[in-house]
């Protein structure tokens, strides 16, 4: 038989299988599937979990711990995997140039501007694009 924890890092929480325990209490564990699932020696046994969005807030971290007992009792150790559950969009602001016009000597050289992720899951900037058109004309990426 396969056991699931959830822990909300960020509140102390345990997931019950329906809904989150107290904040601090023991670890929970409970079986993710509704019936018991017998595989030859050797051969791997797989199982999943569904687990809605709705039960996370934007900014936890998140770790599960998962362990089996084989038919004769024999218990596996804990895997562990730990995951941000971000849902906040990015932020990207230019701050050069500014509505212009330009000639030679006003133009800066460079457009420049920033990018930042949310305090809440906080998970970073992966990409930042750039694209100018000219008039309605060329474009570059």
């Amino acid at each position: 038989m396969t056991k699931l924890s959830i822990h909300d890092d960020t509140t102390n929480k345990y997931w019950n299988g329906a809904a989150w325990g107290a904040v601090a209490g023991a670890e929970t564990y409970f079986n993710p599937t509704t019936t018991l699932t017998t595989v030859a020696p050797g051969t791997a046994s797989t199982w999943s979990y569904t687990f809605a969005a709705a039960n996370m807030l934007n900014g936890d971290s998140y770790t599960v711990h998962t362990t089996t007992n084989d038919l004769n009792q024999n218990i596996s150790s804990v895997a562990t995997k730990t995951f941000a559950y971000d849902t906040s969009n990015p932020v990207g602001t230019m701050t050069f140039p500014g509505a212009g016009p330009y000639n030679t000597a006003g133009w800066g050289g460079a457009i420049t501007g920033t990018a930042t992720d949310s305090a809440l899951g906080n998970d970073g900037i992966s990409t930042v694009k750039v694209s100018i058109q000219q008039g309605a004309g060329n474009c570059w990426d």
